[in-house]
Parts: C-alpha cells; structure tokens; sequence
C-alpha cells in the first residue's frame, strides 16, 4: 500500500501563484510518444514501479514523476531487457530524492533487495549519473499527481450538493467531497498503464481525472465554470480523455477485480492507503518539449536477470449486458452532463 499525505480542503492565497509556476515548469517536460516495440517493456517497467511503491508504501507523486522519467529514457535509448528493471528502479531512485522524506529514501543496497540483488549498488550508482546528464540535471517536473493535489480543493462547491440551509448539508458536501477525491485518484492510477495518456499535459489529465469522477457522482454536473477558472480547461478539451478513463479503463477494474484498487483508501493526494488506517496527435495537449532521438545503448553485465512483471491483459469491452447503443448513450449523458 501507498503512502499519504492528507489533502487538506482548503485553498490559500498562493494556490494561483503555484499553479502558475507549475504550468510554466510543466511547458518545459520531455515529448514521451512511447514507440509500439517499446509498450510490453514499459509495462513490465511500470509494474515493477507500482509494486515496490504499494508494497513499501511510497507516495504516489514518487510512482509519477519515476514513470515519467523512465518513459522518456526509454525512448531515446536502446535499453537490452537485462536492463530494464534497473533503469526503473533508478529512475525510481531519483524520484524517491525529489518526492520524499529524505529517511523514506531507499538506498542504492535496499534498491538491490527490490529485485533479490540481481545489481549492485554500484549500478544503480553508475546509472544515476548517465540519467541525470541525460536530462540535463532538469528532473523536478510536475506530474498528473502533482496538479491533481490543487485541483482536488476545488473538486466540489456548495452548489453542487443542495440547499446549504439543510440540516445534513455539511455531511453531505463531506461526503461528494471524499467520493470525488477517492475516484479522481482510482483514475489517475488506471492512466498509469494507458501508454497513450503518457504524454498528456499532466494538468490536463489530472483536471480529466476529477471531470470523470464528478460524472460518478449522482445529479452532479461533470464540469463547471469555477473549475474552467482554476484548471484553464473547458469540458470541451477534457471530454474525449474523460470518456476514454470512464468508458475504457474504468471497466478494466469492474471486470478483473483489482485488489489494489478495491481496497479501502483515504482521502489522499499523494499516495494511497495511509499506514494509520485499519480498514494521441492534438498539439495542445502533448507537451511542447522535444528532443532529438539520438539513441544509445546501455550495455548488458553479465549478471542474473530480475524476474519480469508479466504485462496483465485486459479487455477494454464493456459488460456482457450492455448493448452498443447503451454505452452510446451513457457516452452522451457524460458529453451533455456539463454545466
């Protein structure tokens, strides 16, 4: 399970001035168009990531930015399938130094017992220094899980819920406030393994994410003219991401049962369950930086290879029960459901 930080319901005085920072910070990332001979490893790559995060309870912003930064490696360098672990647990490794307390840092030898010592220290050392001149030195980047931290205080307003004068008001907004948060996260971890949302604006999804929860939400609009304000983005530019997460990767779950993501979570923004708890071509939404693909190979050692993360298959189709003009008009009721 994952480690939390609580998202705390309140906005401050600086919450526009940070935004603003991050969207600049943001303009800035790595074009990451994933090629098709490179999707199985990077499934096997963010399965690796994902686990050691649940099992070790790191935050979710650590999974993010260490996706992103394998994403971008993978890319532009001909990695050999020996070494493909390593490179994500070093990437990993620099996004643990970036997104966490600096005791909760695994080290270079802890980093060998996530894959029963199959480097050394001394690899993840070495690799290290040839990621971080890769990229120049410039790796604190905003992720999706990072916008979505903002954008979750804004999630839901008084008028979304009824009558303020109702005696049960306070519980109920409460409640749609915590439904709300909880599915935004449930989607933001689905886009994770959706290589084609992997060059998203992060802002852009993480705004797609709370749209799709907020579609959930019974008698509630799915989008609003205070969230275009805080976000920058009409439901016109979310809609076809919103119904990508609502129609194509939500199902995934209902049908394979995940128990990652049907456990019991808190209200979280960087991670999931707290340890304290018992129970693809649109220019205006892929990032703006890009990089020539000079590519370069890292060698193979000869040393016994991790076990690989098998990629886990799913079916995108819907329930046997629906027919293809239900889920028609179910994708309507979402595109229509706006303000």
């Amino acid at each position: 399970m994952y480690a939390s930080n609580n998202i705390h319901l309140s906005c401050t005085e600086y919450d526009s001035d940070i935004l603003e920072t991050l969207k600049e910070r943001e303009s800035l990332r790595w074009n990451v168009r994933i090629p098709m001979a490179q999707v199985v490893n990077r499934s096997s790559m963010v399965a690796l990531i994902r686990n050691i995060a649940e099992q070790y309870s790191f935050q979710r912003t650590s999974v993010h930015l260490a996706i992103y930064l394998s994403d971008v490696f993978l890319k532009h360098n001909r990695i050999v399938e020996e070494r493909l672990n390593l490179v994500a647990l070093t990437c990993f490794y620099i996004a643990c130094k970036i997104e966490e307390n600096e005791p909760k840092v695994p080290s270079p030898k802890r980093l060998c017992s996530f894959v029963e010592n199959a480097y050394t220290p001394r690899d993840f050392i070495a690799l290290e220094v040839v990621i971080l001149n890769f990229f120049k030195w410039q790796v604190t980047v905003p992720t999706a899980a990072t916008f979505l931290d903002f954008f979750a205080l804004h999630s839901l307003q008084m008028d979304d819920v009824g009558n303020p004068a109702d005696a049960n008001f306070a519980e109920a907004l409460f409640k749609h406030q915590k439904e709300i948060i909880k599915s935004s996260l449930v989607y933001l971890d689905l886009s994770l393994s959706y290589y084609r949302m992997s060059n998203l604006k992060p802002s852009l999804l993480a705004a797609a994410c709370v749209a799709a929860a907020r579609t959930g939400t019974n008698n509630m609009r799915a989008w609003n003219e205070h969230l275009t304000c805080v976000t920058g983005y009409s439901y016109e530019q979310l809609a076809d991401i919103c119904s990508t997460l609502v129609f194509e990767l939500m199902p995934m779950v209902v049908a394979h049962a995940s128990p990652v993501l049907s456990r019991k979570r808190s209200i979280a923004d960087s991670g999931y369950l707290s340890a304290l708890e018992d129970s693809d071509d649109s220019e205006d939404v892929y990032s703006s930086r890009s990089s020539d693909d000079g590519d370069s190979t890292i060698s193979s050692r000869s040393c016994s290879s991790a076990e690989r993360s098998k990629r886990r298959r799913h079916t995108s189709s819907s329930a046997s029960s629906s027919e293809p003009g239900e889920t028609c008009a179910k994708r309507q009721k979402v595109s229509y459901n706006l303000m």
